[in-house]
């Protein structure tokens, strides 16, 4: 123990520690920088091939906007559907409704969600009433021939993730 305390850093390590860690409000213990992301090799090779010229820089030809194109209306041969306004009544009280163990029971009547459980009932011999749905390639997938009968509502999908039971529906409802 003798031997310890003759070397020239012995009392560096029993002498009491000066640095306050205290309570200094606002100031941070370690000051990190980000660090720099570098590019790719590939990146750096494209952009040494490609130099930009004064000419070419100062005339590029600019894209005309992209205009919103409207919605195709339904044709004759095609299926005919309404638009369901902003908080659409009708669908809050048809799912109110159908979520109802008593409505289902006296009225006989069932509440589908998906392409594939709509399907599967069309081909069973069911006839829906409404069909919900928020894209029209998701109608699309289903037969025709058995929705003419139906009243089809076009509506957001937003309305139709409020009322679903899924985590993630897949856009069509039918009653």
């Amino acid at each position: 123990m003798a031997s310890f305390f003759r070397h020239a850093w012995a009392p560096l390590l029993f002498t009491p520690c000066r640095i306050s860690v205290g309570s200094r409000r606002g100031i941070r213990g370690l000051r990190r920088k980000p660090l720099c992301v570098l590019p790719s090799v590939a990146e750096t090779q494209e952009k040494q091939r490609i130099v930009p010229s004064k000419i070419k820089a100062s005339y590029i030809p600019k894209a005309p906007p992209k205009e919103r194109q409207p919605e195709p209306e339904p044709k004759e041969a095609e299926l005919r559907y309404e638009r369901a306004g902003p908080n659409e009544k009708r669908l809050r009280n048809l799912v109110t409704l159908a979520k109802s163990r008593a409505f289902r029971e006296k009225h006989g009547r069932i509440l589908l969600e998906g392409r594939r459980l709509i399907s599967d009932a069309l081909e069973a011999g069911a006839i829906p009433q409404m069909i919900f749905f928020s894209l029209m390639e998701n109608l699309k997938l289903l037969p025709a021939a058995k929705l003419k009968r139906a009243t089809l509502v076009k509506v957001k999908y937003n309305d139709i993730k409020m009322w679903s039971d899924v985590i993630t529906p897949q856009g069509l409802i039918a009653l």
